[in-house]
C-alpha cells in the first residue's frame, strides 16, 4: 500500500483508496478476501485493540474523554435551547412581520376601496351636477319663453286697453317694437290727461256743492234757537228725574241700614260673651297644640341627628372602601406596568440575541 505517516499531525495518509474494492481486483468472482477487505478488517482490529489498551493503560484519558463528551452534550443541549429560544423569537418576529404585512395589505386594500368609492361618488356627483345644470338650463329657457309669452300677452292686453279707453291707435303687429314700458308711458300720459279732466270736473262740482251748503245753512239759522230751547228743557227734565231716583234709593238704603243696626245691637252683648268663651277655649287648645308640636319637633330633631350620624358613618365607611379599592387598583396597575416592563425587557433581550445570532449566521455564510 502507498501511504504516508505525518508525525507532526500524528496521522496516516493513504495515497490510494485502500477501501475501494474495485481497484484491488477484477470484476469476476473472488475466491478469497480482497486487499481492501483485509485492510478494513485489520484497521478495525487495530483500532479496537488500541482503544482497549488505552482504556486499561490510561483511565484518566477515558474519564477526560467522557467528561469532554458530557460537556459537548451539555453544550449541545444549551445550544439547542438557545437555538430553540432564538427560533421562537424569530417565529414571533416573523409572525409579527407577517401580521404587519397583512395589516398593511388590508389597509392598502381598504384605502384603495375607499378611493374607488370616493372616485365613483365624485363621478356620480359630477354626472348629477351635469344633469342638474342641463335641467336648470332647460328650465331657464322654458321660463324665459314663458316670460316672453306673458310679456307679449300683457303688452297685447295693455295695447287693447289703451286703444279702448284712451282712443290711442296701437299697431298690434308691431308689439315687438313697442315694449310694455313704452305702452305704460302712453297709458300714463293718457291717465294724467284723464286725471286733469276729472280734477277740473270735481272742482266745478265742489264749488256747486259749496254754494248749495251755504244756502242750506242760511235757511236753518232761524230754526237753531228754537231747537236749542227744546233741547235745554228736555235735559232739565231728565236731570230732575235722575236726581229724584237717586234720593229715593239713598233714603230706602238708610232706613234698611238703621233697622239692621237695631237688630244687631240687641244681640251684641250675647255675641261678646260667646266670643270670650270661644277665645278662652281656643287659647288653651292652642297652648296644648303648641306643646305637642314642640315635642314632635324635638323628637324629629333627635331622629334627624341620629339619621345624619348614621349616614355620616356609612359615608365614611364607603370613603374608606373607595380608598382601599383605589390603592388596590393602583398596586395592580403598578404590577401590570412592571410585568409589561419585564416583558418588554425580555423581548428586547430576545431581539438582541436574535440580532447576534443573525450576525453569527451571516458571518458563517460569509465564511
Amino acid at each position: 500500500f502507498q501511504l504516508r505517516i505525518d508525525h507532526q499531525a500524528r496521522s496516516v495518509e493513504f495515497d490510494t483508496d485502500a477501501f475501494d474494492g474495485a481497484q484491488s481486483g477484477g470484476h469476476g468472482a473472488q475466491l478469497q478476501a480482497s486487499p481492501a477487505d483485509l485492510m478494513r478488517s485489520q484497521l478495525s482490529s487495530v483500532a479496537i485493540c488500541l482503544a482497549n489498551a488505552q482504556r486499561v493503560a490510561c483511565p484518566a484519558f477515558v474519564a477526560d474523554a467522557q467528561a469532554q463528551k458530557a460537556a459537548a452534550v451539555a453544550a449541545a443541549l444549551a445550544s439547542m435551547r438557545d437555538e430553540h429560544r432564538v427560533a421562537v423569537a424569530r417565529k414571533v418576529v416573523i409572525d409579527r412581520r407577517k401580521e404587519v404585512v397583512e395589516n398593511a395589505v388590508a389597509r392598502r386594500e381598504r384605502t384603495e376601496a375607499r378611493e374607488r368609492a370616493i372616485r365613483q361618488q365624485r363621478e356620480q356627483e359630477s354626472e348629477r351636477q351635469r344633469l342638474a345644470d342641463e335641467q336648470r338650463r332647460r328650465e331657464v329657457e322654458r321660463a324665459q319663453r314663458e316670460l316672453d309669452a306673458v310679456r307679449r300677452a300683457e303688452a297685447l292686453k295693455l295695447a287693447e286697453s289703451i286703444r279702448e279707453k284712451a282712443g290711442i291707435v296701437v299697431d298690434i303687429n308691431d308689439l315687438d317694437m313697442l315694449d310694455t314700458d313704452k305702452l305704460k308711458v302712453l297709458q300714463r300720459e293718457q291717465l294724467e290727461k284723464d286725471k286733469h279732466d276729472m280734477q277740473a270736473r270735481l272742482k266745478l262740482l265742489s264749488r256747486r256743492a259749496d254754494h248749495t251748503e251755504r244756502a242750506y245753512r242760511r235757511a236753518e239759522q232761524p230754526l237753531l234757537a228754537d231747537d236749542y230751547e227744546k233741547q235745554k228743557r228736555s235735559d232739565r227734565e231728565h236731570h230732575d228725574a235722575a236726581r229724584r231716583a237717586i234720593l229715593d234709593t239713598a233714603r230706602e238704603k238708610h232706613a234698611h241700614d238703621v233697622a239692621l243696626k237695631k237688630r244687631v245691637a240687641r244681640v251684641f252683648d250675647d255675641f261678646n260673651v260667646v266670643r270670650q268663651k270661644l277665645d278662652t277655649g281656643r287659647s288653651e287648645a292652642l297652648a296644648a297644640e303648641r306643646r305637642r308640636l314642640r315635642e314632635q319637633l324635638a323628637e324629629a330633631m333627635e331622629e334627624r341627628v341620629a339619621e345624619y350620624r348614621r349616614l355620616r358613618a356609612a359615608k365614611d365607611e364607603a370613603d374608606e372602601l373607595e380608598r382601599v379599592k383605589r390603592e388596590a387598583e393602583r398596586e395592580a396597575e403598578e404590577l401590570a406596568n412592571a410585568a409589561k416592563a419585564a416583558k418588554a425587557a425580555e423581548l428586547a433581550r430576545l431581539r438582541e440575541e436574535l440580532a447576534v445570532q443573525r450576525a453569527r449566521d451571516e458571518e458563517l455564510l460569509r465564511q
